[in-house]
């Protein structure tokens, strides 16, 4: 991970800015520039697939974040409401799925 401040050049983060009712700051890119870490006022932690569609929670808080991110466990995708589903890790998540997270 190199650590530095991002400017979202996708236009989805304003989106998720409004949804969640909080502003989200980029704090870094991760997996090779594969996807970009922000995290909010709460301290509550996000990424944004660069890739494809897909914005996931990955933490209450940076520690929980990187930790996750270490130890390899799964994000939870989140849907926006003109979204009925979403692709992460290779699996169709809809707003029915368990795993996805709930804002």
């Amino acid at each position: 991970m190199n650590f530095h401040e991002i400017w979202p050049v996708n236009s989805i983060i304003p989106i998720w800015s409004k949804l969640l009712s909080k502003e989200l700051i980029g704090i870094t890119e991760v997996h090779n520039g594969h996807c970009e870490m922000y995290i909010d006022d709460t301290g509550r932690c996000f990424g944004l697939s660069l890739i494809h569609d897909a914005f996931y929670f990955e933490g209450d808080s940076f520690s929980e974040a990187i930790e996750n991110m270490l130890l390899g466990r799964r994000s939870r995708p989140m849907l926006r409401p003109d979204q009925k589903s979403v692709g992460l890790y290779g699996e169709t998540f809809t707003a029915e799925h368990a795993a996805v997270y709930r804002y």
